[in-house]
């Protein structure tokens, strides 16, 4: 990492003053972000003014990205997006998913003048993180930074991920089959945050579900329960939660360490408006997951619920 950022964060040596090296400017951003530590103790343990270590962390922020979103960072491409799916195929048993979805509020201090701007439903000042992450957890397409008064709706049709979504303009594959009655486009999976359309698919309402739309639901809710949680945790192999092949839940080593906080919440809801032909996507998929797509553990699953 140091080699490649490097070069982007060497400052000039002047008869004035000695740069602070790559090599200091590298490891005091890493463990900025990696510990929690505020930018007062960061500068007191490298012996440098608060305003001084604020900038070289921006800095060297600025070109961490440069240099690896390049690599990182998912680009479309149809091939991509079928990787994707196949991913959530094999651990999921959802075909045809290309990323789950899901908004967190972060808490900040409210700036100088914003009003209510940044003011939330929940009743604190936020912005917001709306990421699109894989089958493995690894995040592929990030919007961060919009105003808490928002919905999550209207933040993500109005985000450039949801404008691309919107405008067909995000390379997904044509339509495909996934069994030989079925043949359905390539969605994300989301909460009931978001408006059901034809690349996005969420829950049936909970209110008078059939035993079919129940297990709709499960099938959805087991793609999204892993892949975005509410604290910021690295997820090793054995902290999260893990489905057995007979529908059992196996708890993560997470759960001994969740700490509660008011930090990250979840954002509020949107129209429940859809088109005919989003809901005539969503009731394929369901017929498909009672059907050709059924997993052997599901009725369990939606009865043991019901109890």
């Amino acid at each position: 990492l140091l080699s490649k950022v490097g070069p982007l964060i060497t400052k000039m040596e002047t008869n004035l003053r000695k740069p602070i090296p790559p090599d200091t400017r590298l490891p005091m951003t890493i463990r900025y972000l990696a510990s929690g530590d505020g930018l007062h103790s960061i500068s007191l343990n490298y012996r440098i003014g608060r305003s001084t270590a604020t900038l070289i962390i921006r800095e060297t922020c600025e070109a961490i990205w440069d240099c690896l979103s390049p690599e990182i960072l998912f680009t479309p491409s149809e091939n991509g997006w079928r990787k994707i799916a196949l991913e959530f195929e094999k651990r999921w048993n959802f075909p045809n998913c290309i990323g789950a979805i899901d908004g967190k509020h972060v808490a900040i201090i409210c700036p100088k003048k914003a009003g209510s701007t940044y003011y939330n439903y929940k009743q604190f000042h936020s912005i917001v993180i709306l990421a699109l992450v894989s089958a493995t957890y690894k995040f592929l397409i990030v919007d961060i930074g919009a105003q808490g008064r928002h919905s999550d709706g209207g933040i993500f049709k109005n985000s450039a991920m949801g404008q691309r979504f919107y405008n067909n303009d995000m390379y997904l594959p044509a339509p495909s089959a996934i069994s030989a009655r079925h043949q359905v486009p390539y969605v994300i999976v989301a909460d009931k945050a978001l408006q059901l359309n034809s690349f996005t698919m969420r829950p049936y309402p909970s209110k008078n579900l059939t035993f079919s739309q129940r297990i709709f639901n499960y099938r959805l809710s087991s793609v999204r329960h892993n892949l975005l949680m509410n604290t910021s945790y690295y997820c090793g192999d054995n902290y999260d939660d893990k489905v057995s092949a007979n529908g059992q839940i196996m708890e993560g080593e997470w759960r001994s360490t969740y700490r509660n906080t008011d930090n990250y919440s979840n954002i509020s809801h949107c129209s429940n408006n859809y088109s005919k032909h989003a809901g005539e996507i969503r009731n394929t998929f369901m017929d498909y997951f009672m059907n050709e797509g059924k997993v052997p553990w599901q009725e369990q699953s939606i009865q043991r619920n019901l109890l």
